[in-house]
Parts: C-alpha cells; sequence; structure tokens
C-alpha cells in the first residue's frame, strides 16, 4: 500500500515543513486540488458535501498546485506530488501539458495528475467555459496532453481542440506522468476505464470502494484495457488502523490519501505529529 496526504494550507514555510515530514516519514505523496476562482456566490451543489457552499468555501484561498508541487520538490527528496483534483476542463491543454512537463523536468519524474470534470457552475461561467461540455473537454484535453508528452510530432483532432503537428520539447521525465480520473459518478467511472491510468475516490468505505471497482473493472474489460497499467487511490482519515488498511489493500486498493488536517486550523505541531505516526504505524508497516 502506498500513502498519500491532502494538504490544503497557503503558508508556505508551513507547507515545506509538512512537506519535508512527510518525506522523512515515508509517504509516498502530496494531493492538492484547485479552483482558478470562487464565486463569492455559489448555487452549485457540491457532491460530496451536498450542499451548495462547503465548509470553508467562502473563505477559500488557494496556491496553484503545479507552481507549488515544482518548488517543494526542490526541498524534498523522494515524494511525489499529484494535483488532484485538477479541473482540466478550465484548462488550456497546451499550456497545461508545458506547465505539468516542466514541473516532471525538475522534480526529476515526480508528477502525477488526476483530473475530474468539476461541479462548480459558476467557477466556468465566469471563465467563458460550457457547462455542458465539460465531459467532452476533459476526455479531448487528456488526449491532447497525452499527445504532446509522449508523440513525436503531436497533432490532434477533435470538437474542442484542433492541434495541427507541432514540436512540443522537452518531453517529461516519465514517459507520460500519470494520469487519474477522480469522481463518484458512472461518468467517471467509464472515463477512469477508458482515459485513465487510475481512479481516485472520496472518503469511501471498504464496501463502497469494492463495488466500484467491480465496475470500473467490467469497463475496462468493455474498452479492452486489462492490460494497461491501472492503480485505485481513495481518501482516508488519517488516524486509518492498520487492521483497515489491510482490508483496503485486500480489495486492490493501491494507495489511500490521508486527510491530515491543515496547519492553519490544526496547528503545524499536530499535523507533523500525524505524520510522524503515519509513518511508524502504517509505511513502516508496509
Amino acid at each position: 500500500m502506498k500513502f498519500g496526504i491532502r494538504y490544503s494550507d497557503t503558508g508556505v514555510a508551513d507547507i515545506v515543513t509538512i512537506a519535508q515530514a512527510a518525506d522523512s516519514a515515508g509517504i509516498e505523496s502530496m494531493w492538492r486540488g484547485e479552483h482558478v476562482l470562487v464565486p463569492r456566490e455559489i448555487k452549485s451543489i457540491d457532491p460530496y458535501y451536498a450542499r451548495g457552499l462547503p465548509p470553508g468555501m467562502e473563505r477559500f484561498a488557494s496556491l496553484d498546485p503545479n507552481t507549488l508541487a515544482a518548488y517543494l520538490s526542490a526541498r524534498t527528496e523522494s515524494m511525489r506530488f499529484c494535483m488532484g483534483v485538477n479541473l482540466i476542463a478550465l484548462h488550456n491543454p497546451y499550456q497545461l501539458a508545458r506547465v505539468v512537463a516542466t514541473a516532471d523536468i525538475v522534480s526529476n519524474g515526480r508528477i502525477m495528475l488526476a483530473v475530474g470534470v468539476g461541479w462548480l457552475r459558476e467557477e466556468f461561467d465566469i471563465m467563458g467555459i460550457d457547462w455542458a461540455t465539460r465531459g467532452s473537454r476533459t476526455d479531448e484535453a487528456m488526449a491532447v496532453v497525452r499527445a504532446l508528452w509522449r508523440d513525436p510530432h503531436p497533432q490532434f483532432e477533435g470538437k474542442h481542440f484542433h492541434l495541427p503537428p507541432v514540436t512540443f520539447q522537452p518531453k517529461p521525465v516519465q514517459a507520460s506522468p500519470p494520469l487519474y480520473v477522480a469522481g463518484l459518478s458512472r461518468f467517471a467511472f467509464r472515463r477512469a476505464a477508458r482515459h485513465g491510468d487510475g481512479w481516485y475516490g472520496h472518503d469511501l468505505s471498504v464496501s463502497e470502494a469494492a463495488g466500484i471497482m467491480r465496475r470500473i473493472e467490467e469497463e475496462r474489460v468493455a474498452a479492452d484495457r486489462m492490460d494497461h497499467p491501472f492503480e485505485y487511490t481513495t481518501r482516508a482519515p488519517h488516524d486509518i488502523s492498520p487492521a483497515q488498511v489491510e482490508e483496503f489493500a485486500a480489495i486492490g486498493v493501491h494507495r489511500l490519501v490521508l486527510d491530515v488536517g491543515s496547519a492553519a486550523f490544526d496547528g503545524l505541531s499536530v499535523v507533523v505529529s500525524r505524520l510522524e505516526k503515519i509513518g511508524k504505524q502504517l509505511v513502516s508497516a508496509q
């Protein structure tokens, strides 16, 4: 089992301390989501909190996860960094491919990307992106960034993106930084199976995760992609027990992303102590 952590602090000194403590504890990865803009008036319903305004959203502050990952890679030794969840449909995929490739190069191949279609319609409206097309834009954007990362002379022709043959250099250190798909809808399961290198879930019980994984495996069979490497990741609380970890491992989960809290709200010493405990009780047991 691999262990990642979620973090959302904006104090750079605290973030560096957390990253270095996690790296020392043997934690595999740090995961950070994004919102480009946060409207002051939100009517959209967050599917994970079942309310229009998730806790703390009204004071939400965020750093760009791609830039931050590149910076933190220089302050750590081996830990990987995942932009998750990245709202790829909001981005120009040509620019995003360049940013992620650069982060992968400066980190010597330690970058991952987890993409989702998003839930905050007002953010899409402000940025001029058609909410109704976000699913198909996500699929095409994933194909575009992969083509740019992998192909000698990338090109792509789709409904949303039209890329003539171009030169894209330098390539990432990794042949292609992993692209995971996040989400709990049937569309997300299908997208992960058909286009992803893995799936990223949200605070699920073992039985819930097992049911979803069975559905994704069926989709992978239907898409004839069972020979493609695929990882299952889901979030969990920081105080998960070793026995619970074994239950997730038994159903085929490859990675647990643990919510270790925030230095801004829980205190830096509390977060660091949680990381140390994870290293001693969970990482060292693997």
